[in-house]
């Protein structure tokens, strides 16, 4: 089961209830997000996987690359995979979406040709700088 018992602690997952869905955030800031069959989405920042108040789960995530930086989508199921999540999409497309630590590679293989203006990095750390600093803008 995706939601367990509170956590707490300093390995940076949340697990709370504060009057509304409860939500549990993955460990680190920048994701990749890779669907086979829908090309929209990328990068995912500051997922997080919330339990609504009808029970059901939904991902949810900010896309620096979409019009409207927040991404959802209601999962009808939600599996840890690594330092990641593994979801199946509810509803009758059923798509499939993994989200993982994004890497240098994917970067350079799936976002940089999709981009106005690519840029190159050197380090993950400069590249989800750069990711984080461009929803700001």
């Amino acid at each position: 089961m995706f939601f367990g018992k509170q956590r707490q602690g300093g390995d940076g997952t949340s697990d709370k209830t504060h009057g509304g869905p409860r939500r549990v955030r993955l460990p680190r800031r920048v994701y990749s997000v890779d669907a086979p069959d829908d090309d929209t989405v990328l990068v995912g920042i500051n997922p997080e996987v919330r339990r609504l108040g009808d029970g059901q789960l939904e991902v949810f995530w900010l896309d620096p690359f979409y019009p409207l930086p927040d991404r959802s989508r209601r999962a009808a199921s939600v599996t840890r995979v690594g330092e990641g999540i593994e979801f199946v999409e509810a509803g009758e497309e059923s798509r499939i979406y993994r989200l993982q630590p994004i890497t240098l590679d994917f970067y350079n293989e799936r976002v940089r040709g999709r981009l106005i203006n690519p840029q190159d990095f050197d380090t993950i750390e400069d590249l989800e700088t750069a990711l984080l600093r461009s929803l700001q803008s």
